[in-house]
C-alpha cells in the first residue's frame, strides 16, 4: 500500500516540473497525509504533518476519522491544480 501512495504521489508531482512552487506544494502535502494514512493502516501512531500524532492506544473511533481525513486530504491534493491556474 505504501509503494501505491508514493507512485500515486510522485506520478500527481509530474504535472508541475518547471513549477516549482506548486511541485513543493503537492509533494509537501502527499507526504504528510500519505504517510498519515499509511500508519493509520499499519496500525502505528498517526502523524499528520509536524503538528500532531494520534496514539495506538486512542479511540477506535478517532483514529478511524483521523485515517478517513489523511486519506481525503491525499486524494484531494490529485484535484489540486496549481496557483493561478483555472479550477479544472
Amino acid at each position: 500500500m505504501l509503494a501505491l501512495l508514493v507512485f500515486g504521489g510522485i506520478g500527481n508531482s509530474l504535472r508541475f516540473i518547471g513549477e516549482w512552487n506548486n511541485f513543493w506544494v503537492v509533494v509537501t502535502g502527499q507526504i504528510f497525509f500519505g504517510w498519515g494514512f499509511y500508519c493509520y493502516l499499519a496500525d502505528r501512531i498517526i502523524y499528520l504533518a509536524p503538528g500532531g500524532a494520534i496514539e495506538k492506544d486512542h479511540p477506535t473511533e478517532v483514529r478511524i476519522l483521523v485515517g478517513v481525513f489523511a486519506l481525503g486530504v491525499y486524494l484531494l491534493m490529485f484535484a489540486f491544480n496549481g496557483y493561478g491556474r483555472d479550477l479544472w
